[in-house]
């Protein structure tokens, strides 16, 4: 039998016994990251408590001066506030006096009597600013070929109005006037006229009333007109009268005695200035309209300080221009050709000021105006 001897012990396979190695090396790693994580963080917290005040987000000076603005506009809100309290304190309305202390306007103040000449053989006028210009101002018309002529007058002495040229130029039969004062349409008689009626030339017509009544109080004439002058425009607006049913009676059923309602507007005096030619104009915020042409300007004395005759357009602003010829030239139309009148060269002398800035009276050019911008257009 044979016999075998026994085998020598084999050396272990290379890296078998240091399996833990991997693992124990990644632990390590592992921790020393963590550290420095933790050493990173510790030193970035220190490196910004000692940046205190260097960064900030805002603009300090700045904001410290919106704050003290702000406190004064607070402070001036306080002063207004407590201001206001003791006007209310000194005004506060009651059943005897509901209205206060504030002031009348000017259109219900009686004109002052130096101002308003009388008609002969009749009373002093009697009533306030309003009244004045409602029995003085008048509708003129008349038929043309392309329908019926309109536009406003108003009386200077007992049965003479004048008006704008352009008014009467296209009439082709009688020229009729109507007021309340009138009681109905009365026929009138074109005794003068300038024959000009493209705007910015002098453009006045005269006419003679037929039967008007000796009692229909005149409006006498002014020279003296300032910037911010508180002024009245009145007269028959197309785009106003053609829904009033006086007015519609008149045209349509020919209705004599219908006499529709003046309309008037109020504002101030813009400036007072010469157009080409020196033709003088008052620039004024009352609103006119197709209509308005050669009805009265009036100032707070009831005095005629100017012709409403025409206004500009500016388009691409939607601004418009109220123009009304200055009275200067009136009179030396009416002295020319002997027209009674009363001229007045002194300042107004109101009973009061404005309560409140004047107001205007939303009007629309009339649809046969040219288009151009800035271009002028009768205010007929």
């Amino acid at each position: 039998m044979t016999s075998q001897s026994p085998s020598p012990d084999l050396p272990p396979a290379r890296g078998a016994s240091r399996w833990w190695l991997v693992p124990s090396g990644i632990a390590v790693a592992l921790v020393f990251l963590a550290l420095g994580f933790w050493l990173g963080w510790a030193v970035l917290v220190d490196r910004l408590d000692g940046m205190e005040g260097r960064a900030s987000l805002i603009d300090e000076d700045r904001t410290r001066e919106e704050i003290a603005l702000q406190r004064e506009a607070n402070s001036a809100l306080e002063r207004r506030i407590a201001e206001a309290r003791r006007v209310l304190e000194g005004d506060v309305c009651t059943v005897d006096d509901p209205f206060g202390t504030l002031p009348t306007l000017p259109e219900s103040v009686a004109p002052p009597a130096e101002a308003v000449p009388p008609p002969p053989g009749g009373q002093s006028f009697q009533g306030n600013l309003l009244d004045l210009v409602d029995g003085a101002t008048v509708l003129v018309l008349g038929p043309s070929e392309g329908g019926v002529e309109m536009g406003s007058g108003f009386f200077i002495a007992p049965g003479l109005v004048v008006t704008n040229a352009h008014v009467v130029a296209g009439v082709t039969g009688p020229v009729f006037v109507t007021s309340k004062p009138l009681g109905g349409a009365h026929k009138a008689q074109i005794i003068a006229t300038t024959n000009a009626t493209t705007p910015g030339e002098v453009d006045f017509a005269l006419l003679k009333v037929e039967d008007a009544p000796a009692t229909i109080q005149p409006l006498a004439l002014a020279t003296v007109v300032n910037k911010l002058d508180h002024v009245v425009a009145a007269g028959f607006p197309g785009i106003v009268i053609q829904g009033d049913q006086a007015f519609r009676r008149l045209m349509e059923q020919g209705d004599a005695s219908a006499v529709p309602e003046m309309a008037v507007t109020s504002g101030e005096v813009s400036v007072v200035q010469e157009l080409e030619g020196g033709v003088p104009v008052v620039v004024h915020t009352a609103g006119i309209s197709p209509g308005n042409s050669g009805g009265p300007l009036v100032d707070r004395c009831g005095r005629v300080v100017g012709v409403n005759t025409f206004l500009r357009v500016e388009a691409s602003q939607a601004v418009r221009v109220n123009y009304a010829l200055a009275t200067s030239k009136l009179i030396e139309f009416l002295k020319a050709h002997g027209a009674d009148h009363t001229a007045l060269s002194g300042a107004c002398v109101p009973a009061n000021a404005p309560a409140t800035a004047p107001g205007q009276a939303e009007t629309v050019p009339r649809p046969d105006a040219p288009a151009t911008p800035a271009t002028p257009a009768p205010a007929q």
